[in-house]
């Protein structure tokens, strides 16, 4: 059998699996969405009630204790109800499977939109919803670890033009501050390319500082269509080591950037810090000049405020495209729980 015909079966195994799950939960299938390391993933609706609102039903195996972590960290989280952090709706359990239930993002991910033509307008909105949404998590005492495109889903709300963007999947997030202080965090969490430099060696680091490198990442993304390098590691990447070298290296994405706003190059650098006792903080971001007054110039004027232009990636293609080899420079790397959430 081939690799195809092998990844064809196993998808239509966890569909029914999830359909199944969700039958007895009183739900039905809507879609499935695809499955991965973090679980099975449905978008579901009540049996009941052809009203009701989509759901998206995450399904994780209960044969370990760490799918209690993602939960309890979600729904510390959930209780602030910040919009640009995913709502948590419920958790329900059936024999070895527990079905978590979330909002449901009708706009996919931000990857998915990634190579639409963008203007910085949109762009300066999705980046501040971020770092406000990290500012909300550092602020209840966790970092995320594993910021990247594909963890931050769009939602279109009443009015057409307006999107926001929502952080999700805490997997790997853990507490970097609690009663007795701040402290650092074990080192080799979340995806290899936008991890911080300093995540590829085996001391504990600065979570938030991890989470502001990551955002700094997503954000040359958005600008310049691609991530710089495929990992944050002199030894594995060429661009990356030039990088470290040269303070004025650029690369194609820098100078997209450039090109459209000297000003965000400087932000990103400044993000980009290779010393993490000397990256901007979340608050230093904001009160960055570009990040706090926006002004769009000549040539990227704004024709419909947030509109994605070209054609959209559906959510079974984002995640048939994540489940295959990551495109360009992705390279995916995960570790189990960490030291300093045991």
């Amino acid at each position: 059998m081939s690799a195809s015909e092998t990844n064809l079966k196993n998808a239509d195994q966890q569909t029914k699996i999830n359909a199944d799950l969700a039958e007895q939960l009183g739900y039905r299938q809507l879609q499935y969405l695809g499955a991965g390391g973090f679980g099975a993933v449905s978008v579901v609706q009540k049996n009941d009630d052809k009203k009701a609102k989509k759901i998206v039903m995450k399904r994780v195996s209960t044969t370990n204790n760490e799918y209690k972590d993602e939960i309890e960290v979600h729904e510390d989280l959930n209780g602030g109800m910040h919009p640009n952090i995913i709502a948590l709706l419920s958790c329900e359990y059936v024999n070895d499977y527990a079905a978590i239930f979330m909002e449901y993002a009708n706009q996919n991910t931000l990857l998915s939109h990634v190579d639409s033509n963008w203007t910085l307008k949109t762009i300066h909105g999705f980046f501040t919803q971020l770092i406000s949404g990290l500012h909300y998590i550092h602020g209840r005492g966790y970092c995320h670890r594993d910021i990247k495109s594909e963890n931050l889903l769009i939602s279109r709300g009443w009015f057409f033009f307006f999107r926001t963007l929502k952080i999700c999947d805490f997997g790997v997030a853990c507490r970097y501050w609690d009663q007795r202080g701040t402290f650092d965090v074990e080192s080799g969490y979340g995806t290899a390319h936008t991890w911080a430099p300093e995540n590829f060696g085996e001391g504990n680091v600065n979570g938030p500082a991890l989470d502001v490198w990551s955002a700094g990442i997503v954000l040359v993304e958005m600008i310049g269509g691609d991530i710089p390098w495929s990992q944050a590691n002199a030894f594995e990447d060429g661009e990356f080591a030039g990088y470290e070298k040269n303070p004025k290296w650029t690369n194609k994405e820098f100078r997209i950037i450039n090109r459209k706003d000297s000003r965000i190059m400087n932000l990103v650098r400044g993000i980009l810090h290779i010393d993490a006792t000397q990256r901007l903080t979340i608050g230093e971001i904001q009160e960055n000049d570009w990040f706090k007054n926006f002004e769009c110039p000549r040539n990227q004027m704004d024709t419909a405020a947030g509109t994605f232009a070209g054609r959209k990636r559906t959510y079974e293609e984002t995640f048939q495209a994540q489940a295959l080899a990551m495109p360009g420079k992705r390279v995916k790397t995960l570790k189990q729980k960490c030291k300093c959430c045991q």
